[in-house]
C-alpha cells in the first residue's frame, strides 16, 4: 500500500507471493505521531520494513535468516515492521 512499509526493492506486498498487500502493523494517530524509520544495516526504511529475504541486500542484515527463510514450504506472509519513538 502507497505509504506503508516496503522490502528494498519498494514492494508493499506481503503475502508470499508478493502479490498482495494483506501484512500490516495497524496505529491510531498518536502513535502515528511517534514513528521513526525502520533502520536495518545501512538502509532506513521511513514508513517501515517487509522483510524478504529472497530480495534483501546484504543479507546479512537480517542474521541469521538465510536466503530460502522467505521461500520455505507454505510460507504465506513476510514480516512487516514499523518503529515507534517513546
Amino acid at each position: 500500500p502507497s505509504g506503508g512499509p516496503v522490502d528494498g526493492r519498494g514492494s508493499g506486498m506481503t503475502n508470499g507471493p508478493r502479490s498482495k498487500p494483506y501484512d500490516q502493523v495497524a496505529v491510531d494517530s498518536r502513535l502515528r505521531a511517534r514513528e521513526v524509520p525502520v533502520v536495518i544495516g545501512a538502509s532506513a526504511f521511513p514508513t517501515g520494513f517487509v522483510a524478504d529475504t529472497r530480495v534483501h541486500a546484504p543479507l546479512t542484515d537480517l542474521a541469521p535468516a538465510r536466503f530460502e527463510d522467505s521461500a520455505a514450504l507454505n510460507m504465506q506472509h513476510m514480516a512487516v515492521v514499523r518503529a515507534f519513538s517513546y
